[in-house]
């Protein structure tokens, strides 16, 4: 049984590591976009040509803020997920404590909780919604 024991932990670090290598791609990918990002809104064109001109920039200025927003809340849960793996908790829901199942590691490899846990979360706030809570 203490050879299986040790198995389990060598596939899991395996595991652990390679999610490790794709979430500091992925880290690397976004820091680049936003720095790519940052430079193209530090030159603002919003004081040269017609007032249509003016609006089509401010409009684009506008959606690369919002792209930006949401890449910087993608790095922000990439770098937890980095340090729960450092920490030995990465795949563990934060809600039950159990795994997190493999295929929803590989399709959502972000994801904090358990599909269970999700689910339950989501019907609770549409139960609030429509309750106007």
């Amino acid at each position: 049984m203490t050879k299986r024991k040790s198995t389990r932990k060598t596939t899991n670090k395996k595991k652990s590591e390679a999610q490790k290598q794709i979430l500091l791609e992925k880290r690397e990918q976004l820091i680049k976009k936003l720095t790519e990002s940052k430079r193209e809104e530090s030159a603002p064109e919003l004081d040269r040509g017609d007032d249509l001109d003016r609006a089509a920039a401010s409009r684009d200025q506008e959606i690369n803020y919002m792209l930006s927003s949401r890449e910087r809340e993608e790095l922000r849960a990439i770098e937890e997920a980095l340090e729960k793996i450092e920490m030995g908790v990465y795949g563990v829901c934060e809600r039950c404590e159990k795994t997190i199942g493999a295929k929803r590691i590989k399709a959502l490899p972000l994801a904090p909780y358990c599909h269970d846990c999700q689910s339950e979360m989501e019907v609770a706030q549409r139960r609030n919604r429509e309750l106007g809570l």
